[in-house]
Protein backbone atom coordinates (compact mmCIF):
# COMPACT_ATOMS: atom_id res chain seq x y z
CA UNK A 1 0.00 0.00 0.00
CA UNK A 2 1.52 3.27 -1.25
CA UNK A 3 0.76 6.27 0.57
CA UNK A 4 2.23 9.84 0.14
CA UNK A 5 5.65 10.87 1.81
CA UNK A 6 4.57 13.52 3.69
CA UNK A 7 1.41 11.44 5.19
CA UNK A 8 4.61 8.65 6.69
CA UNK A 9 6.34 11.64 8.05
CA UNK A 10 3.05 13.16 9.61
CA UNK A 11 2.08 9.67 11.40
CA UNK A 12 5.90 9.61 12.28
CA UNK A 13 5.59 13.03 13.93
CA UNK A 14 2.20 12.48 15.78
CA UNK A 15 3.64 9.14 17.42
CA UNK A 16 7.64 10.56 18.14
CA UNK A 17 5.50 13.63 19.76
CA UNK A 18 3.92 12.06 21.77
CA UNK A 19 6.72 9.79 22.71
CA UNK A 20 9.39 12.44 23.60
CA UNK A 21 6.67 14.27 25.51
CA UNK A 22 6.31 11.01 27.63
CA UNK A 23 9.66 10.64 28.32
CA UNK A 24 10.36 14.20 28.88
CA UNK A 25 7.92 13.95 31.53
CA UNK A 26 9.04 11.12 32.92
CA UNK A 27 12.56 11.99 33.39
CA UNK A 28 11.71 14.95 34.72
CA UNK A 29 9.67 13.15 37.53
CA UNK A 30 12.77 11.01 37.93
CA UNK A 31 15.27 13.59 38.44
CA UNK A 32 13.40 15.94 40.34
CA UNK A 33 14.80 14.53 43.27
CA UNK A 34 18.21 14.95 42.13
CA UNK A 35 17.97 18.65 42.03
CA UNK A 36 17.97 18.81 46.02
CA UNK A 37 21.52 16.50 45.76
CA UNK A 38 23.30 18.31 43.21
CA UNK A 39 24.37 15.13 41.80
CA UNK A 40 25.71 15.63 38.09
CA UNK A 41 26.75 12.16 37.48
CA UNK A 42 24.07 10.25 38.61
CA UNK A 43 22.00 12.80 35.94
CA UNK A 44 24.04 12.53 33.07
CA UNK A 45 23.47 8.63 33.82
CA UNK A 46 19.48 8.98 33.98
CA UNK A 47 19.37 11.01 30.85
CA UNK A 48 21.52 8.30 28.90
CA UNK A 49 19.44 5.78 29.95
CA UNK A 50 16.47 7.68 29.05
CA UNK A 51 18.05 9.02 25.63
CA UNK A 52 18.89 5.37 24.80
CA UNK A 53 15.49 3.83 25.13
CA UNK A 54 13.99 6.91 23.70
CA UNK A 55 16.09 6.38 20.94
CA UNK A 56 14.73 2.80 20.60
CA UNK A 57 11.18 3.66 21.14
CA UNK A 58 11.67 6.10 17.79
CA UNK A 59 13.60 3.57 15.75
CA UNK A 60 10.82 1.36 16.42
CA UNK A 61 7.72 4.04 15.03
CA UNK A 62 9.97 4.14 11.72
CA UNK A 63 10.65 0.79 11.48
CA UNK A 64 6.91 -0.30 11.74
CA UNK A 65 6.39 2.44 9.31
CA UNK A 66 8.84 1.60 6.86
CA UNK A 67 7.84 -2.27 7.19
CA UNK A 68 4.24 -0.78 6.68
CA UNK A 69 5.47 1.42 3.93
CA UNK A 70 8.70 0.95 2.81
CA UNK A 71 8.24 -0.86 -0.41
CA UNK A 72 8.02 2.42 -3.00
CA UNK A 73 10.96 3.63 -5.21
CA UNK A 74 11.44 5.84 -2.41
CA UNK A 75 11.75 3.51 0.45
CA UNK A 76 15.60 5.02 0.90
CA UNK A 77 14.92 8.52 0.76
CA UNK A 78 11.67 7.46 3.66
CA UNK A 79 14.53 5.81 5.66
CA UNK A 80 17.27 8.97 5.42
CA UNK A 81 14.38 10.92 6.44
CA UNK A 82 13.12 9.05 8.66
CA UNK A 83 16.84 8.51 10.87
CA UNK A 84 17.36 12.29 10.72
CA UNK A 85 13.84 13.11 12.48
CA UNK A 86 15.11 10.09 15.00
CA UNK A 87 18.35 12.11 15.48
CA UNK A 88 16.81 15.41 15.81
CA UNK A 89 14.36 13.95 18.66
CA UNK A 90 17.08 12.74 20.37
CA UNK A 91 19.00 15.81 20.08
CA UNK A 92 15.62 17.69 21.24
CA UNK A 93 15.35 15.53 23.89
CA UNK A 94 19.13 16.14 25.38
CA UNK A 95 18.09 20.09 24.47
CA UNK A 96 14.88 19.64 26.81
CA UNK A 97 16.38 17.78 29.55
CA UNK A 98 19.93 20.13 29.84
CA UNK A 99 17.14 23.39 30.84
CA UNK A 100 16.13 21.48 34.24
Amino acid sequence: MKQPFEKILQEFHAAAGELISSYCSRFHDAIEPLKKMHDESFFQMQQQRYAYTLKKGLESIAGNLLDRYGHSSDSSMLHGTLSRNVKAYINEFFLDTRLI
